[in-house]
């Protein structure tokens, strides 16, 4: 790509790579000059360098803190019946759980509730809290008779079927309360979902069985909750931070180490991004923390269980990197595509 710095000696690409890959689009294409992380041969043939450091530097216990844990809390309705929503919370709660594990987050149960609402929700050890209540499920039908042609009496159409439309709505709401030292700051969506299915039949009734009504329902939860995949995802994903930084002795690929490994599911040739963290006062007085994207890496075959090597260019970060600079995976292509088909924007809004 007219960039030589993937091009060390010790350096073998993978074939095959493309930049098609969904985690090789977006900012980090721009970021990045190539796809393949190449194998690292020997790492003592890179040379250590000194590395300025953020400040604040990241605590003790922010830098053990890797993998994000939730805890997934799911609260009464306000005007439904809750015995009828014992199957869909847990598949809510299942769901949720899947998510939480594919972006390398753990689901833990220390949550307590002070109150009613979302807001009452309190968090011991857990970085998230996420609380969920159902606000709409309602299942209605609507018969519609044939259509009568000129020519056809009143005995053809009564031996027609009409139209029976199934329709199911899903009402959810949706909020993440973060756990930090400088409050607990909250994110929320609201998920509305309709779905529908039609069939011929003769009985105006649309008599559908608990099963067919339940498959219904379930699909319909499912469509929307997918919908949290990529928001819901990027929040929960892991954060590391940049410990070091190492130079070809002779040649220009740099490497760089971060406090993710293979026990947060980082793998070789995953895309990470290089966040500069920003502390900043509203006019209110409250701490506020800000995140910008500097860097894209891709991870060398150097992992292992609490750190790995990422290769990544300094000169074509939009600030110089430092010591302590937040560091997370991109969301990985499976997840992405999980959306296609799902007209989210319709589905999901901010609470």
């Amino acid at each position: 790509m007219g960039d030589r710095w993937f091009e060390s000696p010790d350096v073998q690409e993978s074939a095959g790579c493309s930049l098609r890959r969904p985690f090789c689009a977006g900012i980090l294409f721009a970021l990045l000059m190539g796809c393949a992380p190449g194998r690292v041969s020997n790492l003592d043939a890179y040379a250590p360098l000194p590395m300025n450091r953020v400040a604040p530097y990241p605590s003790e216990e922010e830098r053990l803190d890797r993998a994000r844990s939730v805890s997934i809390e799911a609260l009464p309705s306000l005007d439904l019946d809750d015995s009828l929503l014992v199957d869909a919370r847990e598949q809510v709660r299942r769901q949720l759980e899947r998510l939480a594990a594919d972006v390398g987050a753990e689901v833990t149960d220390a949550v307590s509730v002070t109150g009613e609402g979302a807001r009452g929700v309190t968090v011991s050890d857990s970085d998230f809290v996420l609380s969920t209540r159902f606000s709409t499920y309602r299942y209605t039908t609507e018969w519609k008779a044939p259509l009568r042609l000129l020519w056809q009496s009143e005995e053809d159409i009564e031996a027609k079927p009409g139209t029976c439309t199934h329709r199911v709505e899903i009402g959810l709401d949706v909020e993440l309360i973060e756990r930090s030292k400088d409050g607990d700051g909250l994110t929320g969506w609201k998920l509305a979902h309709v779905s529908e299915r039609k069939n011929q039949d003769l009985d105006p009734a649309c008599i559908m069985s608990s099963a067919a009504l339940g498959l219904l329902f379930e699909t319909a939860l499912e469509e929307a909750l997918r919908c949290l995949d990529v928001p819901l995802g990027e929040l929960l994903l892991p954060r590391g931070h940049l410990m070091a930084h190492r130079k070809a002795q002779g040649g220009e690929r740099h490497l760089f180490e971060i406090s993710l490994g293979s026990e947060q599911g980082i793998e070789p040739g995953e895309a990470v991004e290089i966040r500069r963290e920003q502390h900043l006062t509203s006019p209110t007085g409250a701490a506020l923390r800000e995140e910008r994207v500097i860097a894209g890496g891709i991870v060398t075959d150097l992992v292992l269980a609490q750190s790995a090597w990422i290769a990544t260019d300094p000169g074509k970060a939009s600030e110089p990197l430092l010591q302590g600079d937040v560091v997370r995976p991109v969301l990985k292509d499976g997840l992405l595509a999980s959306l296609s088909g799902l007209r989210c924007s319709s589905i999901v809004g901010k609470d």
